[in-house]
Protein backbone atom coordinates (compact mmCIF):
# COMPACT_ATOMS: atom_id res chain seq x y z
CA UNK A 1 0.00 0.00 0.00
CA UNK A 2 2.76 2.56 0.49
CA UNK A 3 4.06 1.86 -2.72
CA UNK A 4 0.82 2.29 -4.44
CA UNK A 5 0.46 5.77 -2.45
CA UNK A 6 3.97 7.10 -2.81
CA UNK A 7 3.70 6.46 -6.74
CA UNK A 8 0.61 7.84 -7.13
CA UNK A 9 1.79 10.95 -5.37
CA UNK A 10 4.98 11.18 -7.60
CA UNK A 11 2.31 11.47 -10.98
CA UNK A 12 0.08 13.32 -9.20
CA UNK A 13 3.19 15.99 -8.64
CA UNK A 14 3.99 15.02 -12.42
CA UNK A 15 0.79 16.19 -13.40
CA UNK A 16 -0.21 19.71 -10.88
CA UNK A 17 3.25 20.44 -9.76
CA UNK A 18 5.88 22.89 -10.30
CA UNK A 19 9.48 23.90 -9.39
CA UNK A 20 8.03 27.53 -8.71
CA UNK A 21 6.08 26.08 -5.81
CA UNK A 22 8.89 23.66 -4.40
CA UNK A 23 7.14 20.77 -6.06
CA UNK A 24 3.90 20.56 -4.06
CA UNK A 25 0.93 19.22 -5.72
CA UNK A 26 -1.35 22.34 -6.61
CA UNK A 27 -5.13 21.06 -6.33
CA UNK A 28 -8.32 22.67 -5.84
CA UNK A 29 -10.11 19.38 -4.94
CA UNK A 30 -9.37 15.66 -3.70
CA UNK A 31 -8.22 12.93 -6.18
CA UNK A 32 -9.54 9.56 -6.46
CA UNK A 33 -7.23 7.06 -6.75
CA UNK A 34 -9.04 3.26 -6.58
CA UNK A 35 -7.38 0.42 -6.08
CA UNK A 36 -7.75 -2.79 -6.00
CA UNK A 37 -6.68 -5.98 -3.71
CA UNK A 38 -3.87 -7.45 -5.76
CA UNK A 39 -5.68 -10.88 -6.19
CA UNK A 40 -8.67 -9.00 -7.72
CA UNK A 41 -6.31 -7.30 -10.37
CA UNK A 42 -7.65 -7.34 -13.68
CA UNK A 43 -4.98 -4.19 -15.19
CA UNK A 44 -2.99 -7.27 -16.32
CA UNK A 45 -3.24 -11.20 -17.42
CA UNK A 46 -4.25 -12.17 -14.27
CA UNK A 47 -5.29 -15.85 -14.19
CA UNK A 48 -6.89 -15.72 -10.91
CA UNK A 49 -9.70 -13.39 -12.19
CA UNK A 50 -10.10 -15.10 -15.84
CA UNK A 51 -9.01 -18.82 -14.92
CA UNK A 52 -9.30 -19.27 -19.06
CA UNK A 53 -5.39 -17.84 -18.83
CA UNK A 54 -4.58 -20.85 -16.82
CA UNK A 55 -4.88 -22.76 -20.19
CA UNK A 56 -2.19 -20.14 -21.74
CA UNK A 57 1.43 -22.35 -22.92
CA UNK A 58 3.89 -22.33 -20.28
CA UNK A 59 7.52 -21.15 -21.37
CA UNK A 60 8.54 -25.00 -20.66
CA UNK A 61 5.67 -26.03 -22.57
CA UNK A 62 6.43 -23.39 -25.40
CA UNK A 63 10.01 -24.40 -26.02
CA UNK A 64 8.44 -28.42 -25.95
CA UNK A 65 6.49 -27.51 -28.84
CA UNK A 66 9.49 -25.62 -30.92
CA UNK A 67 11.76 -27.37 -32.85
CA UNK A 68 15.63 -27.45 -32.24
CA UNK A 69 16.52 -25.08 -34.67
CA UNK A 70 14.27 -22.52 -33.77
CA UNK A 71 15.82 -18.82 -33.30
CA UNK A 72 13.65 -18.27 -30.10
CA UNK A 73 14.88 -21.80 -28.61
CA UNK A 74 18.75 -21.57 -29.43
CA UNK A 75 18.62 -17.70 -28.10
CA UNK A 76 17.21 -18.98 -24.73
CA UNK A 77 19.21 -21.80 -24.57
CA UNK A 78 22.58 -19.85 -25.10
CA UNK A 79 21.59 -17.51 -22.28
CA UNK A 80 20.90 -20.19 -20.05
CA UNK A 81 23.86 -21.74 -20.88
CA UNK A 82 25.88 -18.82 -20.61
CA UNK A 83 24.96 -18.24 -16.47
CA UNK A 84 25.07 -22.00 -15.91
CA UNK A 85 21.45 -22.63 -14.75
CA UNK A 86 20.04 -26.12 -15.18
CA UNK A 87 16.13 -26.66 -15.10
CA UNK A 88 15.38 -22.95 -16.09
CA UNK A 89 11.29 -23.20 -16.41
CA UNK A 90 11.27 -19.75 -17.67
CA UNK A 91 11.31 -17.77 -20.88
CA UNK A 92 13.42 -15.03 -22.60
CA UNK A 93 10.57 -12.65 -20.60
CA UNK A 94 11.93 -13.38 -17.66
CA UNK A 95 15.36 -13.58 -18.50
CA UNK A 96 15.20 -9.73 -20.51
CA UNK A 97 12.75 -8.42 -18.06
CA UNK A 98 16.38 -8.75 -15.38
CA UNK A 99 18.12 -7.12 -17.76
CA UNK A 100 15.99 -4.36 -18.62
CA UNK A 101 15.67 -3.54 -14.48
CA UNK A 102 19.83 -3.65 -14.08
CA UNK A 103 19.74 -0.77 -16.51
CA UNK A 104 16.81 0.78 -15.44
CA UNK A 105 18.86 1.15 -12.05
CA UNK A 106 21.86 1.81 -14.00
CA UNK A 107 23.77 -1.47 -12.87
CA UNK A 108 26.41 -2.97 -15.42
CA UNK A 109 26.09 -5.64 -17.43
CA UNK A 110 28.66 -7.41 -18.72
CA UNK A 111 29.16 -7.24 -22.55
CA UNK A 112 28.41 -10.41 -23.65
CA UNK A 113 25.12 -10.87 -21.94
CA UNK A 114 24.34 -7.77 -23.57
CA UNK A 115 25.20 -9.04 -27.00
CA UNK A 116 23.65 -12.58 -26.17
CA UNK A 117 20.36 -10.73 -25.31
CA UNK A 118 20.23 -7.78 -28.06
CA UNK A 119 17.70 -9.65 -29.72
CA UNK A 120 15.53 -9.75 -26.37
CA UNK A 121 13.20 -7.25 -27.09
CA UNK A 122 11.29 -8.38 -30.36
CA UNK A 123 12.04 -12.22 -28.88
CA UNK A 124 9.93 -11.47 -25.58
CA UNK A 125 7.29 -9.98 -27.99
CA UNK A 126 7.34 -12.83 -29.94
CA UNK A 127 7.66 -15.74 -26.73
CA UNK A 128 4.70 -13.99 -25.11
CA UNK A 129 2.97 -13.71 -27.99
CA UNK A 130 3.00 -17.35 -28.71
CA UNK A 131 2.34 -18.67 -25.32
CA UNK A 132 -0.64 -15.67 -24.88
CA UNK A 133 -2.65 -16.81 -27.77
CA UNK A 134 -2.03 -20.15 -27.62
CA UNK A 135 -5.76 -20.08 -26.03
CA UNK A 136 -7.40 -17.42 -29.17
CA UNK A 137 -6.44 -14.11 -29.62
CA UNK A 138 -10.03 -13.32 -28.97
CA UNK A 139 -10.40 -14.83 -25.61
CA UNK A 140 -6.92 -13.43 -24.69
CA UNK A 141 -7.61 -10.05 -25.22
CA UNK A 142 -10.93 -10.18 -23.51
CA UNK A 143 -9.60 -12.01 -20.51
CA UNK A 144 -6.50 -9.57 -20.09
CA UNK A 145 -7.21 -6.16 -21.34
CA UNK A 146 -11.19 -6.45 -21.83
CA UNK A 147 -11.94 -4.65 -19.06
CA UNK A 148 -9.87 -2.14 -19.50
CA UNK A 149 -11.30 -0.98 -22.85
CA UNK A 150 -14.70 -1.59 -21.69
CA UNK A 151 -13.71 1.17 -18.61
CA UNK A 152 -12.26 3.47 -21.71
CA UNK A 153 -15.98 3.43 -23.63
CA UNK A 154 -17.30 3.73 -20.23
CA UNK A 155 -15.17 7.24 -19.71
CA UNK A 156 -15.51 8.03 -23.26
CA UNK A 157 -19.60 7.91 -23.17
CA UNK A 158 -19.46 9.74 -20.25
CA UNK A 159 -17.72 12.55 -21.30
CA UNK A 160 -20.29 12.86 -24.77
CA UNK A 161 -23.09 12.87 -22.20
CA UNK A 162 -21.99 15.28 -20.17
CA UNK A 163 -20.87 17.99 -22.97
CA UNK A 164 -23.85 17.53 -24.55
CA UNK A 165 -25.50 18.30 -21.28
CA UNK A 166 -23.86 21.18 -20.81
CA UNK A 167 -24.72 22.26 -24.81
CA UNK A 168 -28.18 21.38 -24.49
CA UNK A 169 -28.83 23.02 -21.20
CA UNK A 170 -26.34 25.65 -21.51
CA UNK A 171 -24.56 25.01 -18.19
CA UNK A 172 -21.43 24.53 -16.45
CA UNK A 173 -20.45 21.52 -14.50
CA UNK A 174 -17.62 19.84 -13.59
CA UNK A 175 -17.01 16.27 -14.91
CA UNK A 176 -14.21 13.92 -15.41
CA UNK A 177 -12.64 14.69 -18.22
CA UNK A 178 -9.19 13.31 -17.76
CA UNK A 179 -8.72 9.27 -16.59
CA UNK A 180 -5.14 7.73 -15.86
CA UNK A 181 -5.04 4.19 -15.35
CA UNK A 182 -1.42 2.39 -13.83
CA UNK A 183 -0.63 -0.99 -15.66
CA UNK A 184 2.61 -2.83 -16.17
CA UNK A 185 4.38 -3.66 -19.68
CA UNK A 186 1.87 -7.04 -19.68
CA UNK A 187 -0.66 -4.52 -20.00
CA UNK A 188 0.23 -2.31 -22.60
CA UNK A 189 0.77 -5.63 -25.25
CA UNK A 190 -2.34 -7.10 -25.04
CA UNK A 191 -4.09 -3.53 -25.41
CA UNK A 192 -1.88 -2.59 -28.37
CA UNK A 193 -2.74 -5.93 -29.42
CA UNK A 194 -6.04 -5.37 -29.28
CA UNK A 195 -6.40 -1.78 -30.79
CA UNK A 196 -4.13 -3.28 -33.57
CA UNK A 197 -1.13 -1.50 -33.23
CA UNK A 198 1.60 -4.01 -31.85
CA UNK A 199 4.52 -3.49 -33.65
CA UNK A 200 5.92 -7.02 -32.13
CA UNK A 201 8.51 -5.68 -29.78
CA UNK A 202 8.68 -5.66 -26.03
CA UNK A 203 7.70 -2.16 -24.50
CA UNK A 204 10.48 0.18 -23.44
CA UNK A 205 10.77 1.07 -19.83
CA UNK A 206 7.93 3.72 -19.19
CA UNK A 207 6.13 3.21 -22.17
CA UNK A 208 2.60 4.79 -22.24
CA UNK A 209 -0.80 5.23 -23.97
CA UNK A 210 -2.26 8.50 -24.53
CA UNK A 211 -5.99 8.00 -26.01
CA UNK A 212 -7.85 11.39 -26.71
CA UNK A 213 -11.61 11.30 -27.26
CA UNK A 214 -12.89 14.92 -29.51
CA UNK A 215 -16.54 15.81 -29.98
CA UNK A 216 -17.54 17.90 -33.21
CA UNK A 217 -18.18 21.48 -32.19
CA UNK A 218 -20.41 22.04 -35.23
CA UNK A 219 -21.96 18.73 -34.56
CA UNK A 220 -21.91 16.93 -31.23
CA UNK A 221 -22.87 13.29 -32.67
CA UNK A 222 -19.35 13.36 -34.41
CA UNK A 223 -16.73 11.66 -32.43
CA UNK A 224 -13.36 10.87 -33.07
CA UNK A 225 -10.91 8.74 -30.78
CA UNK A 226 -7.08 9.00 -31.45
CA UNK A 227 -4.00 7.02 -29.97
CA UNK A 228 -1.08 7.59 -29.61
CA UNK A 229 1.37 4.58 -28.19
CA UNK A 230 5.07 5.24 -27.55
CA UNK A 231 5.14 9.13 -28.70
CA UNK A 232 4.08 8.22 -31.83
CA UNK A 233 0.50 9.01 -33.44
CA UNK A 234 -0.86 6.00 -34.91
CA UNK A 235 -3.56 4.97 -37.37
CA UNK A 236 -5.95 2.54 -36.07
CA UNK A 237 -7.83 -0.44 -38.38
CA UNK A 238 -10.44 0.89 -41.03
CA UNK A 239 -9.55 4.34 -40.04
CA UNK A 240 -8.41 6.89 -42.65
CA UNK A 241 -6.32 9.30 -40.83
CA UNK A 242 -4.98 9.88 -36.85
CA UNK A 243 -8.61 11.11 -36.23
CA UNK A 244 -10.71 7.79 -36.23
CA UNK A 245 -14.39 7.96 -35.66
CA UNK A 246 -16.00 6.44 -32.84
CA UNK A 247 -17.92 4.54 -34.33
CA UNK A 248 -15.35 3.03 -36.25
CA UNK A 249 -12.98 2.37 -32.71
CA UNK A 250 -16.26 0.61 -31.02
CA UNK A 251 -16.71 -1.98 -34.30
CA UNK A 252 -13.36 -2.48 -34.51
CA UNK A 253 -13.29 -3.81 -30.74
CA UNK A 254 -16.89 -4.72 -30.21
CA UNK A 255 -15.34 -8.97 -29.61
CA UNK A 256 -13.10 -7.80 -27.27
CA UNK A 257 -14.45 -5.78 -24.58
CA UNK A 258 -15.18 -7.47 -20.91
CA UNK A 259 -17.57 -5.87 -18.37
CA UNK A 260 -15.01 -6.08 -15.28
CA UNK A 261 -15.97 -8.30 -12.38
CA UNK A 262 -16.16 -6.07 -9.89
CA UNK A 263 -19.04 -3.92 -11.84
CA UNK A 264 -20.49 -7.19 -12.38
CA UNK A 265 -20.57 -8.25 -8.72
CA UNK A 266 -22.26 -4.66 -7.98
Amino acid sequence: MNRTIASARSFLAGLFSSEKDDNKIQAKGPFEIEVHNFPDEDMFPNSKMYPALKKCHTALELYRLLHDDHDLKKARQALINHIGVKDYPHGIVELYDEFVSRQAHNFSIPKNFLELTKDFEVMSAREFVSMATSIGFVLFIRSTCGPLLYLMKENFNSIAKNYLDEKENNIKKPYKKLFVYSGHDTTLIPLTMALEIFEMRWPDYGSYIFMKYYVSKTNPNETYVAVDYADEPQILPNCDNYYCPYSTFLKNLENRFEKPKYLKNN
